[in-house]
């Protein structure tokens, strides 16, 4: 990792930038140099060849300078460039490709000062949850005009495993390399590439091959973990880059007998319906559990009830490494006890899913989710018996819709992960559906969410993404109620919206088809002609459903 040294300084002033444009022209001797160089590959071209020799297909961005070649570069490459509208956007729709294609195939790509400031909550995202991304940052031109002179990659740096200061253009492969290396070496995580204009304008000979080297990782020994009377596997998204074929990791964790929790983006492994399955009964497992073993999740707040089994537990983690992970569960401790264990936590799952159930027919705001999302989950059962890639995202359907928005494939959700963060939905589905353009994306998102990334739609329109919005439009940030938890009765409206916004028109504003519903009941129609017309319409579709209070929301217009 390249040492940062030193702050950065602002350098020079108007005077001396000027007179850097006002050099005079080559003299003849550097007209011949020029000439020479031109026959050999600039950064720009190299960091093409270099990323598509590593087996990299996309590269999402918001360019500026001095990127603009460098995209430019990309495409003529034959990487699919994706333009997108906000760089936040270009991060979480990189990400989000990553994890559906199983491996680094997608980067992103910024412009120096704003446009790196503006990927690092998508590069914190990434940080926070051991999610693979390398992002490519332009430098500043240290000696013109003062412009951009913020130091990218010492911001970038409590943000990222590894960060690469590339000065110069015979950095670039060596760089290169070690980027991608560990971006997708366990534990993964994100990485940035700070290229400075001298590194992209540069020219050498070299093409930037992959590398050759062939080293292998050691697979984990195996542990010697103590029998326990009541343990609990928790399976984490990790193991999308490490567990391999899931149908051996599927055998071996039935064999264990043993009761099962994934967080939100790993579920699947195990059928939402599987008996070993019991997602909805977490709190109740973890209270009573003796023994927690983490396989490729991280022990936090997804995991509801965890806080508590933390303060009393020391999680035992188990190499989540393919063959390693599945001889560590096959060699578990068995006890008489386990099965009972397991049926005792069966009934839980069930008693907490009819009681989910009756919760939805309450009138209030998490009510509401409930019943959207079991509307969702009903509907496109029906309308997509092969399945769906579905993404979640804000503060009641994280919460809740997730329960009831049923999951049978393994890695097919896709959350903001650990932070949480808002905006992310729209451009995750943008990700996910370019990454399987046969594969039906559905997102659902709040209208804090919709709002913070409503221009994506736009990229997913150029790009012909097969992605549908639902938007959970309850004019409050975690429903209208949050606001008198919080603030005075009467109180002016600050933690809620004006009810007559009208997002569909948005939507359509952006130029994407969209329809304004009431109420859940509405669902499954809107739901069928957005399905219909993705498969004679590429691109996106946006389904905008009021779920205020009293049913009052903003006039429809025209479909």
């Amino acid at each position: 990792m390249t040492d940062l040294g030193p702050p950065k300084k602002a350098r020079g002033r108007l005077r001396a930038g000027l007179r850097d444009r006002l050099k005079p022209r080559l003299d003849e001797a550097d007209e011949a140099t020029a000439a020479r160089d031109l026959q050999m590959i600039s950064g720009h071209q190299a960091l093409a060849q270099g990323l598509k020799a590593r087996g990299i297909t996309h590269v999402y961005s918001l360019p500026g300078n001095p990127v603009y070649a460098t995209i430019a570069a990309f495409a003529d490459a034959g990487l699919v460039t994706v333009g997108c509208r906000t760089q936040n956007g270009a991060m979480n729709a990189a990400l989000a490709h990553n994890y559906r294609a199983g491996r680094l195939a997608a980067v992103a790509l910024c412009s120096p000062a704003p446009g790196l400031t503006n990927s690092l909550t998508g590069l914190n995202d990434a940080y926070a949850n051991q999610w693979p991304l390398v992002l490519i940052a332009g430098g500043a031109e240290e000696s013109s005009w003062n412009f951009q002179l913020s130091d990218a990659a010492r911001m970038a740096a409590p943000f990222a495993k590894a960060v690469y200061a590339v000065k110069d253009r015979t950095q670039l492969s060596a760089d290169l390399d070690a980027a991608i290396a560990q971006a997708g070496t366990g534990p993964c995580g994100p990485v940035c590439l700070e290229v400075a204009p001298a590194a992209l304008n540069g020219r050498a000979s070299d093409v930037l091959a992959a590398s050759t080297d062939t080293a292998t990782t050691t697979r984990p020994a195996l542990q010697d973990i103590p029998a326990a009377d009541r343990p609990v596997i928790l399976l984490g998204e990790g193991l999308r880059w490490t567990a391999g074929d899931i149908a051996p990791l599927r055998a071996a964790l039935e064999a264990t007998g043993l009761p099962v929790l994934a967080s939100p983006m790993a579920r699947g492994i195990l059928p939402d319906d599987h008996p070993q399955n019991v997602f909805a009964a977490g709190p109740d497992v973890l209270t009573a559990c003796d023994q927690i073993l983490l396989c490729g999740a991280q022990a936090d707040w997804r995991f509801a009830g965890i806080p508590a089994a933390l303060a009393r537990l020391d999680p035992v983690e188990i190499p989540a490494e393919g063959a390693s992970l599945i001889a560590q569960l096959q060699a578990l401790p068995r006890r008489a006890q386990h099965q009972t264990w397991m049926q005792a936590m069966q009934p839980r799952q069930a008693q907490i899913m009819a009681q989910i159930a009756t919760r939805a027919k309450q009138p209030n705001d998490a009510a509401k989710i409930i019943e959207l999302s079991a509307a969702l989950d009903r509907s496109l059962k029906t309308l997509c018996p092969d399945g769906v890639v579905s993404v979640i995202e804000g503060g009641l359907a994280l919460s809740w819709g997730h329960l009831v928005w049923s999951t049978q494939q393994p890695f097919t959700r896709l959350t903001p992960g650990q932070n949480g963060t808002m905006g992310v939905g729209i451009p995750q589905g943008l990700g996910a559906a370019l990454a399987d353009p046969d594969q039906t994306v559905v997102a659902l998102v709040g209208d804090v969410g919709f709002a913070f990334a409503a221009a994506e739609l736009e990229t997913a329109l150029r790009n012909k993404a097969h992605l549908i919005v639902v938007i959970a439009d309850n004019s409050a940030i975690s429903g209208r109620a949050f606001q008198d938890r919080w603030m005075a009765p009467d109180s002016h409206d600050t933690l809620r919206y004006s009810p007559s916004v009208n997002y569909a028109d948005i939507a359509r504003g952006w130029g994407v088809p969209a329809q304004q519903i009431t109420g859940a009941a509405a669902l499954h129609d809107a739901l069928a002609t957005a399905v219909s017309a993705q498969k004679t319409q590429a691109g996106p579709q946006v389904i905008s459903v009021t779920l205020s209070p009293d049913g009052a929301g903003p006039a429809s217009g025209p479909g």
